[in-house]
């Protein structure tokens, strides 16, 4: 690895006091002196993301300090009054450049425009003020703003980037042969009966997932019909598009996660320009014994990125029949007052195959109103409502717990954790029904008491 030599030309700077201030910043100093980072590595971390290296961004004290990225010559800046501080390895010259307030001249219109367009405007951990926001939107669509704002773009407030500049180095070096061993495997009960194996991910693959996430998949917009893994909607928001409904279509697609391979994954980076090798890596790091891991924060982006087609074809049956479409993750609901849903069974199921995945054919079922209507373990005949059995059959586990104790509840039906995690597990889904049905929810808790 190359130790980067940081070279400060005197004839280019034009504020030496400033330099001298932000050469002791904790970021530079741990760049130059602390890991003695490879500059090329550095640079490639952000050289092939929908965001561009000459568009990333650190705010490090969210007082108008700004580190501004690029591997040009430094006479592209030169124009513009920037400072400037220069890497040379091999006779190659790198440079990092800083902008703020009485450091160097403002940025030029179309460069400002760039950085809006490229970084703000997308990250939806800003936090801009009314007058902020105004005058972006007027210089997006191409108005002058109210008032001049050159430098404000300095100032505006964001929650501080959760990862630094040096562990995204770290982080997308992380070597393929670890990722293998990086995993723990344990079940946990499903809402609606069963278990569901969690494949869950120790801290250092985690974080590097998380950046994934927030740096590339999080900009990539997935289709209106999937209401799984997006903030603020629930199981009873899919639920409510198909209540009182006269035939209600359930499909379940198997093996969900697993059944979204390396190159689908792969796929996704190429569709943002990221380099073949880059992209290997993100999806070395995203997958797991051939499949998405259920426990990586990765997962469920990229499979409803992965299912923007699927939900497509099949949105587009159901336009034709007056149907209501959702997914919410690997349960389809289609829901129509149109008896000819019945005919086009099987064109969905064509395509959920098509498109590369297995049918669950057990839970393939078509559902009139003369009968109860369950969406994602809801009832949706009239109104949305909690199942009756699943409501039953946790009032039957508080019984028996209490009748014979949790232990010997545990061990005659066979269940294989501890106390305390089957108890964590009941109020679980309690607290399930309890956002579906308050009242009857508040009287399991309180059957609870005494557990």
């Amino acid at each position: 690895m190359n130790k980067i030599k940081v070279v400060l030309n005197d004839k280019n700077i034009k504020y030496p006091n400033d330099y001298k201030k932000w050469i002791n910043d904790d970021i530079f100093k741990s760049i130059v002196s602390k890991l003695e980072i490879d500059i090329i590595d550095f640079i490639n971390v952000f050289n092939k993301y929908k965001l561009k290296l000459e568009k990333i961004i650190i705010n490090k004290d969210r007082k108008g300090k700004i580190l501004y990225i690029k591997g040009h010559p430094i006479k592209h800046y030169m124009r513009y009054g920037y400072n400037h501080y220069t890497t040379r390895i091999d006779n190659k010259e790198y440079t990092f450049i800083y902008i703020g307030e009485d450091f160097g001249a403002p940025i030029p219109k179309k460069e400002l425009i760039k950085l809006i367009n490229n970084i703000y405007i997308n990250n939806k951990s800003l936090n801009f003020d009314d007058n902020m926001k105004y005058n972006l939107n007027l210089l997006k669509n191409g108005y002058e703003p109210k008032k001049d704002f050159t430098n404000d773009i300095y100032y505006c407030r964001y929650e501080e980037i959760e990862y630094s500049i040096i562990n995204n180095i770290k982080l997308f070096n992380y070597l393929e042969s670890e990722v293998e061993v990086s995993y723990k495997t344990f079940k946990i009960p499903k809402k609606r009966g069963g278990y569901r194996t969690i494949e869950s991910p120790n801290k250092s693959l985690k974080d590097a997932q998380r950046l994934i996430v927030e740096l590339i998949l999080k900009s990539i917009e997935i289709s209106s019909y999937s209401t799984a893994f997006i903030e603020g909607s629930t199981i009873k928001d899919n639920a409510k598009k198909h209540v009182n409904k006269k035939y209600v279509l359930n499909m379940d697609l198997k093996d969900f996660f697993n059944n979204i391979g390396k190159e689908r994954v792969y796929n996704i980076f190429k569709s943002q320009n990221i380099p073949h090798r880059e992209a290997l890596k993100y999806t070395r790091i995203c997958t797991y014994n051939g499949g998405i891991p259920q426990g990586a924060s990765s997962s469920p982006y990229i499979s409803n990125i992965v299912c923007i087609n699927l939900d497509k074809r099949i949105s587009s049956i159901c336009n034709m029949i007056d149907a209501d479409y959702t997914r919410y993750a690997d349960d389809i609901t289609i829901s129509s007052n149109n008896k000819n849903i019945k005919r086009y069974i099987k064109s969905i199921e064509n395509i959920i195959i098509e498109e590369g995945f297995e049918i669950n054919y057990d839970k393939v079922r078509l559902l009139s109103n003369n009968t109860r209507q369950i969406v994602t373990g809801l009832v949706v005949n009239e109104k949305v409502g909690a199942n009756k059995e699943y409501i039953k059959n946790i009032r039957q586990e508080i019984y028996y717990c209490k009748k014979y104790g949790v232990k010997e509840h545990l061990k005659y039906s066979n269940i294989d954790i501890s106390e305390e995690e089957y108890i964590n597990q009941l109020r679980g889904k309690i607290g399930f029904i309890k956002g579906i049905n308050w009242k009857k929810g508040r009287k399991l808790f309180e059957m609870m008491e005494g557990l």
